[in-house]
């Protein structure tokens, strides 16, 4: 999306020309990873706040810490790029409770289309 790009294609074959009717070109760059420790997340959750630009984010993993309180495992309840993903911290019984996790965060980099 956007900007240009120069390419060199190179045909093995006969004299002549060649005409080229189609192409598709797919470039793919490494995943930016982000990193969150110590958060802390109320009840309703907490949207983790990027700070590098993605295109799309593709994973979120959540450790939740051992703090003293009910929370025993975590979910993301969106990717969102902005604000931020939506994560929540529950309960044994699947309630969500207020807890302290780490995250990562794992993405296309670039902004979005």
């Amino acid at each position: 999306a956007g900007g240009v790009h120069q390419m060199r294609v190179s045909l093995l074959g006969g004299d002549g020309y060649v005409r080229i009717l189609q192409c598709r070109v797919l470039l793919d760059v490494p995943d930016q990873i982000e990193e969150f420790e110590d958060v802390a997340v109320p009840a309703e959750g907490v949207r983790l706040a990027l700070v590098r630009s993605y295109r799309s984010v593709r994973q979120v993993l959540l450790t939740v810490q051992d703090d003293g309180g009910d929370g025993s495992s975590a979910r993301t309840i969106d990717k969102s790029i902005s604000p931020g993903p939506l994560v929540q911290v529950l309960d044994a019984t699947g309630t969500p409770v207020a807890g302290t996790i780490d995250a990562r965060v794992r993405g296309v980099r670039g902004a979005a289309a």
